[in-house]
């Protein structure tokens, strides 16, 4: 039974992500990246319906205007398409650099302005380099600060990149906690379950006159921030559930 509702909400997304991953390319190519917000925008909204995946948030007055670095727990696949779904602006991630491998879909992701990454060291300074530049012409850059998704829904220690970004950027830090989505698509489960989720986002943690050696400082606070965020999420998750 698992398995076929599996397959009646994963094959029409991954139908629908094939589709829109050609026109998010194609509009990329021609018209650039930022033209082609609209079509990400309602691939992540068609893709969380199909998944039945239903979706709150809070906080979302803290979101600022433009120019900001996002971090995030990560706790599935969906999480990208979540954040999407409620941060209308103009934003791109720092994915891992297997994900552009995919046809189509990591042809989209690159053309349309992700910044693929390597998990090398030595390419460090220049993702650091060319996401502040971004971020400088207009792109917000988000972060999944764990590295990869949390097997247990449970935080993981952050890594340094997106403080170190958004300190070379001297943007602010935007906070962001998801809760419950890894009910909906697990790290270690191959099946899409019909879920809800809840995002809350907290205010921005200013990086105005910080340095590189207020690194570790400011992603031990940011990873407190998003810590104290999931909390929340995760009362309202359960808040939400309880209600008829």
């Amino acid at each position: 039974m698992e398995l076929t509702v599996t397959l009646l909400r994963g094959i029409p997304a991954a139908l629908l992500t094939g589709v829109y991953s050609t026109l998010i390319l194609l509009v990329s190519a021609t018209r650039g990246c930022k033209a082609a917000d609209p079509l990400v925008f309602a691939w992540s909204r068609w893709v969380l319906w199909c998944a039945g995946l239903e979706t709150m948030a809070k906080g979302l007055e803290h979101m600022p205007s433009r120019g900001f670095v996002l971090v995030a727990n990560h706790q599935s696949y969906f999480d990208p398409m979540i954040l999407f779904r409620y941060i209308q602006q103009h934003m791109r991630y720092l994915a891992k650099w297997e994900l552009s491998r995919i046809p189509i879909f990591g042809q989209a992701m690159v053309w349309s302005g992700n910044i693929c990454v390597r998990r090398d060291k030595k390419s460090d300074q220049g993702v650091i380099e060319e996401a502040a530049k971004r971020i400088h012409a207009g792109t917000n850059i988000g972060f999944f600060a764990e590295g990869s998704r949390s097997v247990d829904g449970k935080l993981k220690p952050f890594k340094k990149g997106a403080a170190r970004v958004a300190i070379a950027a001297q943007v602010p830090i935007l906070p962001v906690a998801m809760a419950g989505v890894r009910e909906a698509w697990p790290r270690d489960k191959l099946r899409i379950r019909k879920a809800k989720a809840t995002l809350v986002m907290g205010e921005p943690i200013s990086t105005e006159g910080l340095t590189s050696e207020d690194v570790d400082a400011l992603t031990a606070r940011v990873q407190a921030a998003v810590a104290q965020l999931l909390r929340e999420g995760e009362v309202l998750l359960k808040e939400w559930e309880q209600k008829k």
